[in-house]
This record gives structure tokens, sequence and C-alpha cells, in this order.
């Protein structure tokens, strides 16, 4: 099985309220969305078979954002029974 978080959405001028954000040096906010990914692999073989994304989002109540560890155990719960 291969694991990863990935981005799949960056701006600075559009977002919403399940983006992530990342205040840069120049003090601006980069909105962003990412989620943590998961496909069944077999070595020698060029096929994959990409398993249901987890997304990694802002949590309410919590000071940090959500993170690919968190949302690797939230995948593990929902899909991997």
């Amino acid at each position: 099985m291969a694991l990863d978080g990935i981005e799949c959405m960056s701006s600075a001028e559009i977002g919403c309220s399940n983006c992530s954000t990342q205040k840069l040096a120049d003090g601006s906010i980069r909105k962003y969305h990412a989620m943590f990914g998961a496909s069944i692999v077999a070595r020698g073989r060029t096929e994959l078979l990409p398993l249901p994304p987890e997304f990694i989002r802002p949590q309410d109540g919590h000071d940090r954002q959500d993170c690919e560890r968190a949302a690797a155990n939230g995948w593990q719960q929902r899909v991997g029974p």
C-alpha cells in the first residue's frame, strides 16, 4: 500500500471554510486543499487501485490545523475495516 499527503488546490485569493491556511514570509495567507491518499500497489505491476481519500481540513476548536497523521487515523477508522 502506498500512502501520501497531496495538495490539490492552492490560492492566495480563493478559499472556503474547508481550506487549510499557511502564513507566508511576506505576511500573505495561502489557502489550499489537501488530502491523504492511499493506493494498493504490487511490485512489478504498472496498475494500481486507488482507495477513497481523506481530506485534510481545519478542525473546529483546535489551535492547529489537521495534519497528515490525523487524516491517516481518520482514514484508517473510516476505510480500514
